[in-house]
């Protein structure tokens, strides 16, 4: 990064209480793609389970993460730019009051030379959401016609980071104040004996 302080406050901060672990994490994935790019793009999105299947199953979240880089690469086979894709990932675990409704919330790291955006939600276009929807059923071992309505884009879930821009210290508060969320202790249950937090510890396809 180019002499910025990452010491954010987050204004989120007031509304809930924090792991500061988690926080540090968050800071971490992002702060490692800007050392390594000029523009950063952060996609904000959650993952359902269908209602016939609340899954207390935590190695589902491994199973999409690694369905999703098996997309990546066979995106990275036949895609013309020579960017990196350079792929990061935040990822919480929740539960809705003890309901047994888990879902997770999600925040995926790009380079921004290579991925600016979800794309359209049609499926079977070539594109960033059709390689998320198609990893979650298949994390999920379902058709993709099954999980139709699993994967829900958040609203003004998409932040560039651009380090020449006059208004990247506005940016890069606003996405962290974003992502801050995902570091709220609340409904998580932490203690429990399961995982409900994870990070990518280096920059895939980087």
């Amino acid at each position: 990064m180019k002499g910025f302080d990452t010491n954010t406050c987050f204004s989120i901060a007031g509304k809930y209480d924090l792991s500061n672990d988690y926080l540090n994490s968050i800071h971490a994935v992002v702060n490692r793609h800007l050392a390594r790019f000029t523009r950063v793009t952060i996609l904000r999105f959650d993952l359902r389970f269908p209602a016939y299947l609340q899954s207390d199953d935590t190695a589902v979240i491994s199973r999409f993460i690694e369905a999703f880089k098996s997309r990546l690469r066979a995106w990275k086979d036949r895609r013309a730019s020579v960017h990196p894709i350079g792929f990061g990932y935040i990822w919480c675990r929740e539960q809705v009051d003890g309901t047994g409704n888990w879902h997770y919330h999600v925040a995926f790291v790009f380079n921004k030379d290579a991925v600016f955006t979800f794309g359209t939600q049609v499926l079977g276009e070539d594109n960033t959401y059709n390689r998320i929807f198609g990893a979650w059923a298949s994390a999920l071992g379902l058709n993709v016609q099954y999980a139709i309505g699993l994967v829900h884009i958040c609203q003004n879930g998409v932040y560039w980071l651009d380090q020449n821009a006059a208004d990247f210290v506005m940016h890069y508060d606003a996405g962290m104040n974003r992502l801050s969320y995902l570091a709220k202790k609340e409904t998580k249950y932490i203690g429990d004996g399961n995982r409900h937090f994870g990070s990518s510890q280096k920059i895939f396809m980087g």
